[in-house]
């Protein structure tokens, strides 16, 4: 097991849905650093293991590279038990980012 791997399954099961770029975010405010190519590399690996699924969305604007992009968005297929005060601060930073909304 990878102790980056159990940290991203918290955040998505926290999120619910959530970009690479979210992922990272979020990750970095609670656990620490980490690089956005590691995140994507555990993403992935959560893809292949058929732990996760991905959907993707057209997004159109003003990007360096153009108009277009592809938001791909990760999701589990069966959320983690959280630690509670894990999962009070997941979701109190997850609100500071604007990631959820305050209920």
């Amino acid at each position: 097991m990878s102790r980056v791997r159990d940290h991203i399954r918290e955040i998505l099961t926290i999120l619910g849905e959530a970009t690479g770029y979210q992922v990272h975010k979020l990750y970095t405010r609670v656990y620490g650093r980490i690089t956005l190519r590691n995140v994507y590399y555990h993403l992935h690996r959560l893809l292949s293991d058929g732990e996760a699924r991905l959907r993707s969305e057209d997004a159109t604007g003003d990007y360096s590279w153009g108009r277009e992009t592809v938001r791909k968005y990760y999701q589990l297929l069966e959320p983690v038990s959280i630690d509670e005060r894990r999962k009070n601060q997941l979701v109190r930073e997850a609100r500071a980012l604007g990631f959820l909304k305050n209920e």
